[in-house]
């Protein structure tokens, strides 16, 4: 999910359930409703896959990255 801003008690849930979310400010200006990109959450980049625009966004860290790649918290907790 991308999205200008999120609340903090919305970025921490989504984390918990394996919905990765990161902010891009600048994506709304340029990227057509509807328009398909390509979100890279360890490089911290947003692609425009019409225009091939790259646009910055939140890098995710590494534990937050193991909770996703787990499953969630959940699946994480229940693998260590």
């Amino acid at each position: 999910m991308v999205a200008k801003s999120f609340a903090r008690i919305f970025f921490r849930n989504s984390t918990n359930i394996w919905l990765p979310v990161v902010v891009c400010k600048e994506i709304y200006d340029y990227v057509e409703a509807r328009g398909i990109v390509e979100v890279d959450e360890e490089q911290g980049c947003v692609k425009d896959i019409k225009n091939q625009n790259i646009f910055k966004s939140t890098k995710l860290p590494k534990y937050i990255m193991d909770i996703l790649e787990a499953g969630g918290l959940i699946e994480f907790l229940n693998k260590r």
